[in-house]
């Protein structure tokens, strides 16, 4: 016999309310489904004109997701620490890294904020370009800090998950990523650290 129809299953499933089988037919179809995450098409944004291009390019994608890495160290709350970075995607094969507050010599030449966010700020507050944060709330009080004002968010992706399903262990960026597309995202103290031994992202 070849491979049983998954839509034809989750129909059936649905029907019958077996929620726990339709949602792990679902979520094996949607990593079949799924294309091969690579790094290809990945910039980092250390230019004017890098970022004039990168801003037309989300405009005109009019959806993108959006997340800003703040200087956070062990006993710090991100929301009131300096923003590191800001990180762009349209696709899977379309990212950008702007790097902004790193301290290593690798890290430069890095853009000045102020710059970085004359460019974005109207982009990011225009309610017209849907934004996809992995966290909204986070984010919006990042920028807000920033002075930036965020509209338009269409998507919460730890949100979602948790409507999802509420009894998931954790809804953490790498525990979705795995679950839904199989793959393996490194955790942030894997490469930070933990406790007090943790160092920031600016560093």
């Amino acid at each position: 016999p070849g491979d049983p129809d998954r839509d034809q299953l989750a129909a059936l499933f649905e029907r019958l309310e077996f929620r726990t089988l339709l949602r792990q037919i679902t979520e094996t179809t949607a990593r079949s489904r799924t294309p091969t995450l690579t790094r290809e098409g990945f910039e980092a944004v250390r230019s004017p004109e890098a970022l004039r291009e990168m801003a037309a390019a989300l405009r005109e994608a009019g959806t993108f997701a959006a997340v800003a890495l703040s200087a956070g160290r062990a006993g710090t709350d991100a929301r009131f620490t300096p923003l590191v970075g800001l990180a762009f995607c349209t696709t899977p094969e379309r990212a950008w890294y702007i790097p902004l507050g790193h301290c290593l010599l690798d890290a430069h030449p890095q853009l000045h904020q102020p710059a970085v966010l004359d460019v974005l700020g109207p982009l990011l507050a225009d309610p017209a370009v849907l934004k996809i944060a992995r966290d909204a709330k986070l984010l919006t009080q990042q920028l807000a800090r920033a002075g930036v004002t965020l509209e338009g968010v269409d998507m919460d992706v730890r949100l979602a998950s948790y409507v999802l399903d509420p009894d998931k262990y954790a809804h953490t960026l790498a525990n979705i990523a795995q679950d839904l597309l199989t793959h393996a995202r490194l955790d942030d103290s894997s490469f930070l650290g933990r406790g007090r031994k943790r160092v920031g992202w600016d560093e």
